[in-house]
């Protein structure tokens, strides 16, 4: 069963996300990967032991180096870019700029939290409610029937995250139910 964010956590998530946005100046479609490395992240490709691990984001004010691994299987563009948002949430939720990010740290339930808030995160910067009723509004005039699944493709192209994501969004904005 999925963590379940409570509602001001998810109002005070998307302010993180929209204030990330509005301070680097950032358009539709998001482009999370020069984000990151404006950001001071390195990006890698590599293959991971584990295919259920799509990313992994390392901080280490020691060597001052910040690293972002995204998994090669999971490397088409609309992945991508998500898996780097949802990583650059961790960093910005759990204000990780002074130490080193460790997954394995807390509980199974800190982390499951911790890992809904990045993804709620990143849905958010990648796909901002603002820009959403634009897109939505749009497909409606264009004669697709509100709520209708038929938006989760064309959303997906526009905002340029995995469909499997739009729809998620698309739900969670009240734009798609009935699935």
């Amino acid at each position: 069963m999925a963590f379940k964010l409570t509602e001001d956590r998810k109002a005070q998530i998307a302010e993180m996300a929209d204030s990330i946005r509005r301070e680097n100046k950032l358009t539709i479609p998001l482009d999370s990967i020069m984000l990151a490395e404006k950001l001071g992240f390195k990006i890698l490709y590599e293959p991971m032991a584990d295919p259920t691990i799509t990313g992994t984001i390392r901080v280490d004010p020691v060597q001052n180096s910040r690293t972002i691994t995204i998994n090669i299987a999971a490397a088409d563009i609309e992945s991508a870019r998500f898996i780097v948002a949802h990583e650059i949430g961790h960093v910005v939720l759990e204000n990780s700029d002074d130490g080193s990010l460790d997954a394995a740290n807390g509980s199974d339930s800190e982390q499951n939290e911790r890992e809904a808030a990045a993804e709620y995160f990143a849905r958010c910067l990648m796909m901002p409610l603002d820009a959403m009723r634009i897109a939505v509004k749009k497909l409606y005039e264009a004669g697709i029937r509100l709520g209708s699944k038929e938006y989760i493709p064309p959303i997906s192209r526009v905002f340029v995250v995995p469909e499997q994501k739009a729809a998620a969004r698309l739900l969670e904005t009240g734009y798609l139910y009935g699935v």
